[in-house]
């Protein structure tokens, strides 16, 4: 066949080289791709490594830090206001300024009442972890402490805390720790959170009563250990017995059924069994008078 000046043949030709052609730059394509998707990954591996190096430094930048709310704003010497709240309010012995390693405000200064809050940075971390046990000294108050903690972190826990409040809200004892709420529900609520009776906890059912010497504890557990053995011993001699009973049960079943099989075997009443010690009574009647006729000269001549 002929299309003018290209045959049937040279057609085929070149859809077959075009179609090789195809494939080659689909496989280099998805080389290509295979090789971007790789660069991407390990992108991607050193973003969340830089990612968790940043979060790192930025822990270890706060981990020292406190931040207390509510202090007016004409205090001007933050040092000395932080120090006398430390010592004077809170309790905290032996508290000195070499220990403030910085007091700042954080923000612009606001056009409103509401004071900024004072961002304050100590040498130790123990010190940190005494104020912040210490911080109940200042409820009824309009000043609070709290920790210095990313946007993230402050977004978790008040996800963490909105939690708690639903579970004490409910008579259940919600606590904050190491990032999750732990819950108890053995917990009667207090400040402000529905009250509702609830039943001595396992901890403190497990203690023992100051009217009860360790003498008295362990008699008490000899006896109770003592009766338990005795139940032990006395469910034992009932299992025996009941083994008994059943191995009688099942040999007076096994003689009935053996009777049962007997009683069908049986030749029935009407038609005797032959004896068997008579040869002639297990013969054929047609054949013993000829046995009779057979012996009797030998027995003549004897």
């Amino acid at each position: 066949m002929n299309f003018g000046n290209i045959t049937m043949e040279a057609l085929w030709d070149r859809l077959g080289s075009m179609g090789t052609q195809n494939a080659e730059h689909h496989s280099m394509v998805s080389n290509k791709l295979d090789n971007i998707q790789k660069n991407f990954d390990s992108v991607t591996g050193v973003l969340n490594d830089h990612s968790n190096q940043l979060g790192s430094l930025d822990y270890d930048k706060r981990r020292k830090n406190v931040v207390i709310f509510g202090v007016s704003e004409d205090q001007n010497d933050l040092e000395n206001v932080v120090l006398s709240l430390f010592c004077t309010h809170m309790k905290i012995n032996g508290f000195s300024l070499m220990e403030l390693d910085f007091c700042r405000r954080l923000g612009k200064h606001p056009n409103h009442v509401k004071p900024r809050p004072i961002l304050v940075g100590l040498t130790t971390q123990r010190r940190k972890i005494e104020i912040l046990k210490n911080s109940t000294t200042l409820k009824g108050t309009p000043i609070f402490v709290k920790q210095d903690l990313s946007i993230g972190a402050r977004e978790t826990h008040k996800k963490l805390r909105e939690e708690r409040n639903n579970l004490r809200s409910q008579g259940k004892n919600a606590v904050i720790r190491n990032g999750q709420v732990i819950c108890n529900e053995n917990y009667a609520p207090r400040h402000g959170f529905a009250h509702t009776t609830t039943t001595v906890s396992s901890r403190n059912a497990s203690k023992r009563a100051l009217s009860q010497s360790p003498s008295d504890i362990l008699e008490t557990q000899k006896s109770a250990v003592k009766k338990t053995n005795q139940n032990i011993s006395e469910g034992s001699d009932l299992l025996n017995t009941t083994m008994i009973e059943l191995e009688e049960n099942q040999h007076q079943d096994n003689r009935d059924i053996f009777s049962d099989t007997s009683s069908d075997f049986a030749t029935p009443a009407q038609s005797p069994r032959p004896s068997i010690t008579s040869p002639r009574n297990l013969l054929q009647p047609s054949i013993v008078p000829y046995l009779n006729t057979q012996q009797g000269p030998s027995e003549k001549n004897e």
